[in-house]
């Protein structure tokens, strides 16, 4: 029932919920009481993005305190993301090689249900430095003046950062700065009618897919600016097809 779900509501974190559920199934320790506090790493130029298991509706700035290493608290803001309703966007102008405590103190977050946070929720954020990061340059070719494209740098089936792109007659590149190093993906969209999305094609209209193109990028290293490119097809397939 409503009743029993206010009872037992508890707003979190999304990824400290189901510890919190395991916590209330078993008895009680000392130790329980003491959080533990989940350090994520956040990079620089970027908004944090903050997910809890239930849909927000309304925040209290007034109860939420960002501090940088021992400096004390500073300034910041934070808002409510239109795409994804459990979560908030927390800016700032994040220092390289710092690390920062957001604290949440009860009543900081309303949720769908009118219900608030009833406990103190604690963040920590790694910034790491540039010499741990790095970068790619990428080089879109053969683009179609004027056409508007979809760029997508992938980890695994993650989508990192997603750029779009209305092409020049030459010389289109993307720049992608502060990334953690690894394996990505880069996924190339054309997109014909601008609605910002892969759409299929339609038979009765004799209108084909819109074409896509993914490209596995060699491993990012850090302190490293790495170049690659992207296209639909080669400069002699072009060439061939004007013919």
């Amino acid at each position: 029932s409503r009743s029993d779900f206010i009872a037992n509501h508890q707003l979190l974190f999304y990824d400290e919920a189901s510890r919190a559920a395991a916590k209330v199934r078993k008895q009680a320790t000392p130790t329980d009481d003491v959080q533990k506090i989940k350090t994520v790493q956040h990079f620089p130029g970027q908004k944090a993005r903050l997910e809890f298991n239930y849909p927000i509706t309304a925040l209290d700035t007034s109860k939420w305190i960002l501090t940088r290493d021992t400096l004390g608290p500073v300034s910041f803001t934070v808002e409510l993301d239109s795409l994804s309703p459990r979560s908030c966007l927390l800016d700032h102008a994040w220092s390289s090689g710092s690390k920062y405590t957001l604290t949440l103190l009860p009543a900081a977050l309303t949720d769908f249900w009118g219900e608030n946070n009833t406990d103190t929720l604690r963040r920590m954020l790694n910034i790491p430095t540039e010499k741990q990061l790095g970068g790619l340059i990428l080089k879109l070719p053969n683009l179609q003046e004027g056409q508007q494209y979809l760029v997508e740098l992938m980890e695994g089936a993650k989508v990192i950062q997603e750029r779009q792109i209305v092409a020049k007659d030459s010389d289109n590149k993307l720049i992608f700065s502060n990334l953690n190093v690894g394996a990505y993906t880069v996924r190339l969209t054309e997109d014909n009618n601008e609605n910002g999305r892969w759409d299929t094609g339609d038979y009765w209209s004799h209108r084909p897919p819109e074409r896509i193109v993914t490209k596995k990028l060699d491993p990012l290293r850090a302190n490293w600016e790495l170049e690659s490119s992207i296209s639909f097809a080669s400069d002699a397939e072009i060439k061939k097809r004007k013919k």
